[in-house]
Order: structure tokens, then sequence, then C-alpha cells
């Protein structure tokens, strides 16, 4: 199974940080993604649990009252619209911005020397990040279980459900787990905001592109006057591609397996870096063919995550586990606090992180490993581990 990895821009304040993300555009999938993914995930439990559907009824009423005063509550209307909306709220509230993303920072073989290795330590830094935030809201709902049964919806029950809806959707997007550090950007690229790109109408760099799907379905917006219909649309589409048993690709079949969030950014991290900066280069014309491999991927990746939305619902909901994914660490959700959470969070990525360098032999010759991975930037970590956890420092 593939393995946490690489720290990212969620840990400044002291973890390990597996993949944060992009420090500036926080929208993933765009409107018609989310709304997609929030769909897919409500019609898989209308039909099959419909107790589940009554609670999340419950749940969205309640947000509804709660975010009243500040925003629009029609993108409250229904689920899907819903998915959306933790978009629009970061755009009002700057401090969640980081709820959305887990950069592992990416460097090609070769360019170390140019990057500037304090970017890339601070990396590590940024906190919440989107697994973080994820945990504790399925924490919240697993402990608001009979409360949300008796028809008394908290408001902390009501904001975990909405980051739920749409956080969940945002780490299956690749450039919402790594940044890339090299000669053009050796401060980063902002989960592909500093990479431009070219020759696809609509979009002007390569977060934009994975964003709206390769440009898939054109741009919709949840108060678009047709977007139920260009929802419809797209959702009928993206089934008749993924087909009724999704044959996803090898490089993120596994994928489809994880349940927590953690292995999922690492996951999508180890995958995405082939996958994402493979075939397009910077500043240039985006050929048909990566256009049309992001097309691919992305479609297969907005149903994996309604799956996965559906499956988490379910369980914190229910307690009920889906069979074919392990929810044995989420069991420990409901006794987390902000504070347990950051600290799994540092101690999950230390652990992967290491085992991942020692198995690359990334500390021999003080050479680059064919993942990009430097003697420098192991020493970064290693330092790091030390200084927190002296027992789990790699050895050489």
């Amino acid at each position: 199974m593939l393995g946490n990895l690489i720290p990212g821009r969620f840990l400044r304040a002291g973890g390990y940080g597996l993949v944060l993300f992009c420090s500036v555009n926080t929208h993933a999938w765009h409107d018609l993604g989310h709304m997609m993914i929030g769909q897919l995930a409500s019609d898989q439990i209308v039909a099959k649990y419909p107790d589940v559907s009554g609670y999340m009824e419950k749940l969205l009423k309640k947000a509804q009252d709660y975010y009243s005063s500040d925003f629009n509550t029609d993108q409250l209307s229904d689920t899907a619209k819903a998915a959306s909306f933790l978009d629009t709220y970061s755009s009002k509230n700057r401090d969640s911005k980081s709820w959305h993303y887990i950069n592992g920072p990416y460097v090609p073989p070769g360019d170390y020397s140019k990057v500037d290795e304090t970017a890339l330590s601070d990396a590590y830094s940024e906190l919440p990040n989107a697994p973080i935030e994820i945990a504790v809201s399925l924490g919240v709902l697993q402990n608001s279980r009979d409360s949300i049964k008796d028809g008394e919806v908290s408001d902390e029950a009501a904001q975990a459900y909405i980051k739920l809806l749409h956080i969940v959707g945002d780490i299956h997007q690749p450039l919402h787990t790594m940044e890339r550090f090299d000669e053009q950007n050796p401060q980063g690229d902002r989960g592909g905001n500093e990479f431009p790109i070219s020759g696809v109408p609509g979009v002007d760099n390569l977060h934009s592109l994975w964003d709206s799907i390769g440009m898939k379905f054109g741009d919709v917006r949840w108060d678009d006057k047709d977007a139920d219909t260009k929802l419809a649309d797209a959702l009928k589409s993206l089934k008749d591609f993924v087909g009724d048993k999704p044959n996803y690709p090898a490089d993120i079949q596994a994928l489809s397996t994880m349940m927590d969030p953690w292995d999922l950014a690492s996951g999508l991290y180890l995958a995405g870096k082939d996958l994402v900066y493979s075939g397009v280069e910077y500043n240039q014309t985006v050929s048909e063919a990566y256009q049309g491999k992001v097309q691919q991927y992305s479609q297969y990746l907005v149903y994996m995550a309604g799956q996965m939305l559906s499956d988490l619902l379910v369980f914190a909901l229910t307690g009920q586990e889906p069979e074919s994914r392990s929810a044995l660490s989420l069991r420990a959700y409901g006794s987390f606090n902000r504070t347990k959470a950051e600290t799994v969070n540092q101690l999950r990525h230390v652990q992967e992180h290491q085992k991942y360098l020692a198995s690359q032999k990334a500390i021999e010759g003080k050479q680059a490993s064919g993942d990009g991975i430097t003697y420098s930037y192991w020493k970064i970590v290693n330092d790091w581990a030390a200084y927190h956890w002296p027992d789990r420092q790699l050895k050489k």
C-alpha cells in the first residue's frame, strides 16, 4: 500500500507534514467537481442508507442556520451545492485557507542546488492541514451521533459536516498534495499555481487545469441558472466513463481502498509527482495528450472521492465500516482534539518519511535519488525529527 510521506507546507508549526498545499488558491475541482462529489456521495447514501440521508438533512439545515448571517445559504440548499461552500467561506476567512491542502515538497532530481532551502524547510510547517481537518471533523460527528439522531444538531457538528463535504474532495486533487521546487520556482510553485501554461481556454496555470478536470465540462458555478442541468449532464458523462465497476489506473488504484486521510494524501503525493509533472513544460502549450490525461485521471479521482465521502459519512454517523476499506485508525478519532490530531500528523509523517528515505538510500553519497529526494533534504527532515523525537532519528 502506498505510504505516508513527504512533508508538506502544512507543518510550519511543528509537524512533519505529509503533503500540504498551495498557499494562495485553495480551490480544488472548482464548483462543478465538488458538486459532482457531493451528489455522488448523496446518491450512494440515499440508495443504501436512508437513515444516514436523514441525518445529513438535519446537519445541512443546521448549517443553513449557522451560516445565514454572513453567507447566501442557497449554496447550502442541497448536498451537491453545499460541497462547494467551503471555498466561499475561505474567501472571506483567510485563516481557513490551509484546511484545503497538505503540500509535499517535490524537488526534481538535479534541481536541489537551485531551490531555496529555507522555503523547502518551511514547507513542513503550515497547520492545520486537510488531513487534520478531516480527522477532527470525523471525531466531532462520531461524538455527535446520538444527538444528531435525536434531532439535536450542534453548530460544531454542522461545521464538521460542511468541512467533510468539501475537504474530502480537496485531497483527491493531486495539486492539493504537492508543491514543486525547481529552478523556475525556487520557493515552490504553490501547488502548480505558479506553473504557467497556455493552450487551454479558461485556465492559465497547472493548478487550474487540474481543478477544472482539464476543462472537460466547462466552467460551471454553483449559482449558474442551469447549474443543476449541467451537473446532471456531467455526472452522466462521468458514470459512462467510469462504468459500473471502476477499473482505476494502476498508479492510483490503491487509493480507492484507503479511508485514512493521511494515507490518501501520501499516496496521491507519491503517484502525483509523475502524474502531474510528467508531460507538461513550464510556460509552454499543453499538449492534447496531457490534457486528455488530466481529464481521464480527474474523472477517476472525482468518482473515487464521491465513494470515499459516502463511506466516511456512513462511518462517522453510524459506526458502520465499509467492506472494501480499513477504518481501523478512524475509530480513534472520536477521542481527538486538535492538539492530538496535530501530534498524530507529526508522528505519522516522521515515521513514514524516514522509512521511505531509508528505503531509497537517500543518505548515501549526498546525491539526489530517482524520486528527487536529496541528502540535504533528508538532513532537514532528520534534524527536525531528532529535535522533536530524538529516539526516531535515522541512523546512517
